[in-house]
């Protein structure tokens, strides 16, 4: 019996130990599911709160993106505002090129007309003249003579110094006022040159002359038409102006011509070439309705006079 309590009362006393130790293994699991409840709702609020930010970003988004669709839609319109300016800017100057090409057509038929008839009139008076003899009034008097067509051949084959001027000699020519303006000047400095058929007298002057019927000497001056020509008073330089806007100054050596000197300074193409006396000057005109005038020492522009305005 003794040993029956015995044994009863060691069973209590372990029971005992168990239950404490199952008491704090409680207390344990108990903190610890406090501690669990506390991180719990730290996180249900932390997951309110990214939550609430998602619906924050959700509606800023949704914002964007119909900004976004706004600025697409009008880079679009612009776009193709851009591509139809750039189709009207490309006809517009298509059209501006054509109007300026047109006026320069214009321009250029305006310029030429005069040329044109002065051209058709030189040639009347090349025909009329070529059927006129030219009589010669010297200090010994010779009758004009005609030439037979065999006679006239032999004479072209001799040998000629052109530009040789013979200051003794006049000129008579038939009362033809316009032939008369266009040629005076021509054969008054250049009689030589003015003759292809001639029959010379041991007293070194032509008897018998006709206007030139082939070019003895050719050169490409400008660039385009030649406007001008033009002797220096001391007959040694020819002056030339064309419509490359340029005024050329000639040397005469042996019947040729060597380039001297160019004058630059023209804004459009030359017309006309006049010499002063001393020949140490030069006065051009162009079609800009200006005149410009040039030292032949140092190839300067000195003066340019306009309808409006002098310039220097």
């Amino acid at each position: 019996m003794y040993q029956a309590n015995g044994e009863l009362a060691q069973a209590v006393f372990d029971l005992s130990k168990q239950r404490k130790h199952r008491e704090v293994e409680l207390e344990v699991s108990q903190n610890r599911l406090v501690e669990l409840e506390v991180k719990l709702s730290e996180l249900e609020g932390e997951r309110d709160r990214l939550l609430a930010r998602f619906e924050e970003v959700e509606e800023a988004n949704g914002r964007l993106k119909k900004e976004y669709d706004s600025l697409q839609q009008l880079y679009r319109s612009q776009w193709e505002q851009l591509l139809k300016q750039e189709v009207e800017g490309t006809e517009l100057i298509q059209s501006m090129i054509d109007i300026k090409a047109q006026a320069a057509r214009d321009l250029n038929y305006r310029n030429e007309k005069p040329k044109r008839v002065k051209e058709k009139n030189l040639e009347k008076d090349l025909a009329i003249v070529s059927r006129v003899p030219i009589s010669l009034d010297t200090e010994v008097f010779h009758p004009v003579q005609k030439l037979s067509p065999e006679a006239v051949s032999h004479q072209e084959t001799k040998i000629f110094k052109p530009f040789q001027s013979f200051r003794s000699s006049s000129l008579s020519l038939p009362p033809h006022p316009r032939l008369f303006q266009s040629f005076k000047d021509l054969f008054r400095k250049r009689a030589n040159t003015s003759f292809v058929g001639v029959d010379c007298n041991p007293t070194n002057f032509c008897s018998v002359a006709r206007v030139p019927a082939r070019v003895r000497f050719s050169l490409e001056a400008h660039d385009g038409e030649v406007n001008a020509v033009k002797f220096s008073p001391n007959s040694k330089i020819l002056a030339t102006g064309g419509s490359d806007r340029k005024v050329k100054l000639w040397d005469i050596v042996g019947g040729m011509l060597q380039k001297v000197k160019t004058l630059e300074g023209s804004n459009d193409g030359v017309t006309s070439i006049e010499f002063d006396p001393s020949g140490l000057q030069l006065l051009a005109g162009s079609y800009d309705n200006t005149a410009r005038l040039w030292s032949l020492k140092d190839c300067e522009l000195k003066v340019c006079l306009s309808r409006i305005s002098f310039c220097v």
